[in-house]
């Protein structure tokens, strides 16, 4: 194990550079720790579960549009109002419902790397 010069993180010998800051045995910093640094920033700053709250929101979006499709290929024998209404309302309730699930993602992002 090594002590890392810049942050004092110990660190296991078969690694060259320092897991938590990027600094090498020495406690210089090189052209890529400067984007090692910039990498964990980027990463820190997004919540961990708004990617999988922005994929919802896709998956939502595309079940309205199966869901409407489905409604006007099985739903043939009933009044006009309904054959084109209720898929459209179904659409938008599915989007609206896809927006609002990317929405938290991002206000979650926000907060999150707020905080970081």
């Amino acid at each position: 194990m090594w002590k890392c010069k810049n942050c004092e993180e110990e660190v296991e010998d078969n690694f060259e550079v320092c897991w938590n800051c990027g600094s090498n045995k020495d406690g210089t910093k090189t052209e890529s720790n400067n984007e090692f640094e910039k990498q964990k920033k980027d990463s820190a700053s997004k919540h961990p579960i708004s990617g999988s709250l922005k994929v919802i929101g896709a998956l939502m979006k595309i079940l309205g549009f199966v869901v409407a499709i489905y409604f006007l290929i099985t739903f043939r024998g009933i009044d006009i109002f309904s054959y084109i209404f209720v898929p459209i309302i179904v659409i938008i309730f599915n989007y609206a419902l896809g927006m609002i699930c990317v929405g938290i993602a991002e206000i979650l992002n926000l907060n999150y790397s707020a905080k970081n």
